[in-house]
């Protein structure tokens, strides 16, 4: 019974600091879903949205509309998206900033979970991720929506394979090994710079586990 109730108040404060978390997001990038949808990245990536109409298009490494932005680099996770985008919503500016701070704030929450693998303190985890929410320079890309897409789901798929591969590490459960694999792998299908997760969990490794595999 005493173990279920601390369980309980745990789940409780947990959900209260996600939920400040959520709540502080939704109040600071509120503005940004006033800015138009504009030009730029943005339309390049609408353009090729509504030419690459179906998923073999998509998905072609091969294919090349002309264009110097989405078309020169192979990024069809990103295209998939905004090709559901465009067909639901057009150039209708609210849902594209919906999805960005819907993608953000899941980057907070996995933040907010990551650190506390390394910070067992709620108070520090809470103060560290709402850092990260707010930090400066996502203000700067938060209204410009082909960027925060791009930015967001790159951190996404990141920060989520760093987290499994830790699990992993920590419970030594194949589940959270190939869910690492596989949320890596569709990484990489979305922004190049993906990759240097690989690094980030090498350092982690030598600095955490290669001791304890020497010891076995």
């Amino acid at each position: 019974m005493i173990i279920n109730q601390i369980k309980s108040g745990k789940a409780v404060r947990t959900s209260l600091i996600l939920l400040i978390l959520i709540i502080s997001i939704i109040f600071l990038y509120r503005p940004y879903f006033q800015i138009k949808f504009g030009g730029g990245d943005n339309l390049e990536w609408y353009n090729e949205a509504k030419e690459r109409n179906t998923l073999g298009k998509i998905i072609d490494y091969r294919y090349y509309s002309g264009r110097l932005g989405p078309s020169s680099y192979y990024n069809p996770i990103q295209l998939l998206i905004w090709r559901y985008m465009v067909i639901n919503y057009d150039k209708n500016h609210y849902p594209y900033h919906l999805l960005s701070i819907f993608i953000h704030i899941i980057n907070t929450v996995i933040v907010f979970f990551f650190l506390k693998i390394f910070i067992k303190n709620n108070f520090f985890s809470f103060a560290a991720s709402l850092s990260f929410a707010i930090f400066y320079p996502n203000f700067e890309t938060m209204g410009w929506i082909a960027a925060a897409i791009t930015t967001g789901l790159a951190a996404f798929f990141i920060l989520f394979t760093l987290f499994l591969a830790i699990k992993y590490f920590q419970r030594k459960n194949e589940f959270f090994y190939f869910s690492s694999l596989l949320i890596f792998f569709l990484g990489t299908f979305t922004k190049e710079y993906v990759v240097f997760t690989l690094p980030l969990l090498f350092a982690y490794y030598l600095t955490t586990q290669r001791g304890k595999s020497l010891e076995n």
